[in-house]
């Protein structure tokens, strides 16, 4: 799924660590993680959140293919 390989790049891009951002936008490492690896998805209220911590729309989130460079 696009939506978790873009979580985990956009997070290595911003070179933090997935206990940084658990704290940053207020859920746990184990949620991060998952979201991370396609186990479960963010709910819309973290996908809001995700989506200003990234400064990007929810759309871009979910629908364009970032890629680590």
């Amino acid at each position: 799924m696009v939506l978790s390989k873009n979580l985990k790049i956009l997070r290595i891009k911003k070179d933090v660590s997935q206990e940084f951002l658990s704290k940053e936008i207020g859920v746990s490492i184990q949620t991060i993680n998952k979201w991370e690896n396609d186990k479960c998805l963010p709910d819309a209220y973290n996908l809001l959140k995700l989506s200003g911590y990234y400064n990007l729309s929810v759309e871009e989130l979910i629908n364009k293919e970032f890629e680590l460079v």
